[in-house]
């Protein structure tokens, strides 16, 4: 067994990461939320943030909860909807949740959704308990 700890360093969410998006998530019900603001420094093509950048802050919706939940689990599969572009400059909240336990396996999905309440990403993913 693999003991998961945080060291303030990840690039999703570490607090010591000075390149990193130091998302700041909080328990609201069942779900996991932070807030996301892409700067220019998260673009791809001018003013779209990098498709790259929206997986991980996705992942680590799911992750992280994984994290606080105690379930201590990893990434196994992820799978990405990218339904319109993320904008940079624009305020987003990404969010996850639990959807199955299944053994070693936890179905997780979550999605970013914009102030308008419009699903710009979403994910699905298969956490697997190490």
């Amino acid at each position: 067994m693999i003991t998961l700890f945080n060291n303030n360093n990840c690039f999703a969410c570490g607090k010591d990461n000075p390149i990193g998006l130091k998302l700041d998530f909080k328990l609201k019900g069942k779900a996991y939320e932070a807030a996301f603001s892409p700067t220019e420094n998260h673009q791809g093509y001018k003013g779209i943030v990098h498709g790259g950048i929206i997986a991980t802050v996705l992942d680590e919706a799911m992750g992280r909860l994984m994290y606080e939940l105690k379930k201590n689990a990893v990434t196994g599969s992820l799978k990405i909807r990218l339904n319109k572009p993320t904008l940079v400059g624009k305020k987003y909240t990404a969010i996850g949740e639990i959807v199955e336990e299944q053994g070693r396996k936890i179905l997780a999905k979550s999605r970013l959704v914009d102030a308008e309440g419009v699903v710009t990403a979403e994910a699905e993913g298969i956490m697997v308990k190490v």
